[in-house]
């Protein structure tokens, strides 16, 4: 295992082969400083040529408070919004 400690940032770094039927085996090393346990959902993603793989939050007040984040509202439908509100208020 190849260890890089950079800017406060620790990476880890150690070989694995692609096998049949594309199938990844994470290194050992690398499972346990992560605590990756079998069948624990996964997200892979593609950053150009580097593939990710992140560990999917299991908590779901965490996944909760990262819905809407990027929403937006016109003026129109803020407006419309802060009526209803008000109707309800009275």
């Amino acid at each position: 295992m190849v260890v890089n400690k950079e800017n406060g940032k620790t990476t880890y770094k150690e070989r694995s082969f692609i096998r049949k039927r594309f199938v990844l085996i994470i290194p050992k090393r690398i499972r346990e400083k992560i605590n990756l346990k079998e069948n624990e959902p996964v997200e892979i993603s593609l950053d150009n040529d580097k593939i990710i793989i992140q560990r999917i939050s299991a908590d779901p007040f965490k996944k909760l408070s990262q819905f809407g984040k990027n929403i937006t509202f016109s003026k129109e439908e803020r407006k419309k919004a802060e009526k209803m509100l008000m109707k309800q208020i009275e």
